[in-house]
């Protein structure tokens, strides 16, 4: 004869059981989530968003807003010395500037990367000039798109479009992926 389940027993597949629709409904809303900069990352453009503007721009709008710029940065690969190269990139400020975009009151700017970890950089890293770009060469080559694992370039990937900012000394807070940028009231 079988023995009946016991209590704890039925206790713990329905848990297990709602659990497992939890993680379900979770991964689809993080899938969900992450579609729309897929989407963006996939047609390289950026989304500005700022109080009552949100716009997408391809890099051909980004040259007609802001003429691109080449500056120094130091580059830290993991485990080796520091490397200065030469970028090239639309300074955030002359972007800004050409969509009349107000900083004043601002507290700082999200870059969002296409995974959706979000970084967000102090209104004075901002405005200092010169300072913050939307990089998309590196001595003189596209940023690849992708990650070391599959980039010809393992140093410097995560194209079409990098924000770097040229002052920070170790590059710890650079966003690759870029696929969009929102300032913060």
């Amino acid at each position: 004869m079988k023995k009946p389940i016991s209590k704890n027993a039925i206790i713990a597949i329905v848990l297990i059981f709602v659990l497992a629709v939890a993680f379900g409904v979770g991964l689809y809303l993080i899938l969900d989530f992450n579609k729309e900069f897929k989407e963006l990352y996939e047609s390289e453009k950026i989304r500005i968003i700022s109080k009552d503007f949100v716009k997408d721009f391809s890099f051909d709008e980004l040259k007609e807003l802001a003429t691109p710029k080449t500056f120094t940065a130091t580059y830290k690969p993991n485990q080796r010395l520091p490397i200065t190269r030469e970028y090239t990139g639309f300074c955030l400020l002359d972007i800004f500037s050409a969509l009349d975009i107000e900083l004043s009151k601002s507290k700082g700017v999200s870059f969002m990367p296409s995974d959706g970890r979000e970084t967000v950089y102090n209104i004075n890293d901002i405005l200092t000039p010169n300072n913050v770009f939307i990089a998309f060469k590196w001595d003189g080559k596209a940023f690849p798109k992708g990650n070391a694992g599959i980039s010809p370039y393992p140093d410097e990937n995560g194209g079409p479009f990098v924000v770097i900012r040229a002052k920070d000394l170790v590059s710890t807070n650079r966003v690759k992926w870029l696929v969009q940028i929102e300032v913060l009231f």
